[in-house]
């Protein structure tokens, strides 16, 4: 079949699914890139291109192994118009088996301009590296958002490896872990190769992710990759420092997972992994979370570690970070309501792999005079998620924020170029959450990428979470809250900082945050800049996990 016979079947398939499904207004788009046709579809003011492969299938000798480029033959025609597979994981009832392959190293582009070379962001995914995959976060509507601000930027979001598949590291057999991290920077460098032809910047490139997402890019800024092929430009951390036991593995901690692994697929060689079913892994993978590998190659030292390095690349990018004010309840609320504190510490000590340096006793006896004991709050449980989210996300976000703020003053009072750190905490309280989880971890997430509302509608693991999960539409406040945040986020993604370069009088001025003032953007109703008041809080947990004490020069 001739190419332009190939192209008018596949513009005939995508205008009729236009008709049947997007009756609003949808066309059918095409760009060319390094000679590739890719063939996706425009509604409204948003060109979308979908499915796009950028790593070879992973299963078989390629599994276990560092990204493969993927390479569309010259001249060929892409139908990019529906998400490709997502990788291995969990099956839930949004998530089925059959959903899933192992060819699944895929992106998706939201474009406002293909004539253009805007800004671009690229989104990493959250899912505690085991679940989630790019689909789920349907960038039309930001995009389309942005534009009619008038600050249009390309939307991208990625497929990596997870669980297992995607971070197991076995000493014995030479394999370091990681591959989850190696297929986020294949992915990056097919943007920066390709992008330009979507109307995007491939110099201009934001990457931003949450909880996981977060961690990963983290762990990226932490490689000489970063510094040696200047793969993007910026950073977003969302949710996504934590403290470094919880971030990274070493390959010790990493051998004991892959040893039980092993024994329960009855399975101790290389050659026999490669040959299992992906499914066994999923099965055999339960209770046991595979993270980013401190191996030595890609990753030579902790996130933490690397903050010490003189001349650090990190300084000369601008960042913003961010919690959410009950990170913790997202865990709790559902199973630990009847638990007393030292159970509710056991639980989190396993589910976060924590090594405070007290001993619980210890360390509880110091919390309690800390946070003004438990009497201070309603329940046990509040108590214990309030100290908890100081002590996984917040501090050490701060800490993150205070360093690298520390690191930009330096570069910036010797060049012309200003970097700084942005840092917010998300506190609105979506009204049918339940009463327990106020603005719990990743609760900022739907007002970015409202398509997340129907997953939460249709997973009951999320859907239990709300009184009213079938009707999740935004209210008047919950659309205010989004716009907040798009303006924001993509102001930042455009100019480097989220007021942008014509600052608009309902959103207040976000001011940069330093050690010496910790301003903070509270995202609520309404927005406030207000100061941090945690620098005793976050000094005791900043001691707890053996993190350097910073000096203040102000």
């Amino acid at each position: 079949m001739s190419k332009k016979m190939k192209l008018f079947n596949i513009f005939l398939i995508i205008c009729i699914a236009c008709y049947l499904f997007l009756p609003v207004f949808c066309l059918s788009t095409q760009v060319t890139s390094n000679g590739v046709t890719y063939l996706g579809f425009q509604n409204g003011n948003v060109s979308s291109f979908i499915g796009i492969r950028y790593g070879q299938e992973t299963s078989g000798n390629n599994r276990f192994k560092i990204t493969v480029p993927f390479l569309y033959d010259q001249s060929s025609v892409v139908n990019a118009t529906s998400f490709g597979h997502v990788c291995p994981q969990p099956t839930t009832a949004t998530t089925l088996l059959s959903a899933m392959s192992e060819d699944c190293l895929n992106l998706n582009i939201w474009t406002p301009m293909l004539n253009e070379s805007v800004q671009v962001m690229v989104w990493i995914h959250g899912g505690s590296f085991t679940s989630g995959s790019g689909s789920i976060y349907d960038g039309s509507y930001w995009c389309s958002k942005a534009a009619e601000m008038g600050i249009p930027v390309v939307l991208v979001t990625i497929n990596y490896r997870l669980g297992s598949l995607g971070f197991l590291s076995d000493k014995t057999s030479g394999v370091n872990g990681n591959f989850g991290l190696y297929d986020q920077l294949e992915a990056i460098r097919w943007v920066k190769v390709n992008i330009r032809n979507f109307g995007g910047n491939p110099d201009k490139i934001t990457v931003a992710g949450e909880s996981a997402g977060g961690m990963s890019i983290a762990c990226l800024l932490s490689t000489s990759i970063f510094s040696s092929e200047n793969l993007f430009q910026q950073s977003i951390i969302q949710s996504g420092i934590l403290p470094s036991s919880v971030l990274q593995n070493t390959l010790d901690g990493a051998q004991a997972f892959t040893n039980i692994l092993k024994s329960r697929v009855s399975c101790f060689t290389l050659a026999c992994l490669r040959q299992l079913p992906f499914a066994d892994f999923i099965t055999a993978q339960r209770n046991m979370t595979f993270v980013p590998v401190v191996d030595g190659q890609l990753l030579s030292e902790t996130i933490y570690q690397n903050l010490d390095k003189v001349n650090n690349p990190i300084s000369n990018i601008s960042m913003m970070v961010g919690t959410t004010r009950n990170e913790t309840t997202a865990f709790t609320c559902d199973r630990g309501s009847n638990l007393n504190i030292y159970q509710l510490y056991v639980l989190f000590r396993t589910l976060f792999n924590m090594e405070p340096l007290s001993s619980i006793f210890e360390l509880l006896a110091q919390v309690s005079i800390l946070y003004g004991g438990q009497g201070t709050y309603s329940s046990i449980l509040q108590f214990f998620n309030v100290f908890m989210t100081d002590a996984l996300f917040y501090c050490p976000a701060r800490y993150y924020s205070s360093v690298v703020s520390e690191m930009q003053k330096n570069v910036s009072s010797k060049s012309r170029v200003e970097r700084n750190v942005y840092q917010y905490v998300f506190s609105y309280v979506q009204p049918k959450l339940g009463p327990c989880y106020g603005a719990p971890h990743a609760s900022e997430l739907p007002y970015l990428f409202p398509s997340i509302l129907d997953e939460i509608k249709n997973n009951p693991d999320l859907s239990g979470m709300f009184s009213d999960s079938q009707n999740l539409e935004f209210s008047d406040k919950d659309r205010k809250i989004s716009d907040s945040m798009i303006y924001y986020w993509t102001n930042f993604i455009k100019y480097g900082k989220p007021d942008g370069e014509n600052p608009k009088e309902e959103f207040p001025n976000w001011i940069s945050f330093n050690r010496c003032e910790e301003k903070l953007l509270y995202i609520d109703i309404p927005l406030k800049m207000e100061q941090a008041m945690k620098e005793t809080i976050c000094n005791f947990w900043d001691d707890q996990f053996g993190r350097k004490k910073i000096e203040k020069h102000c």
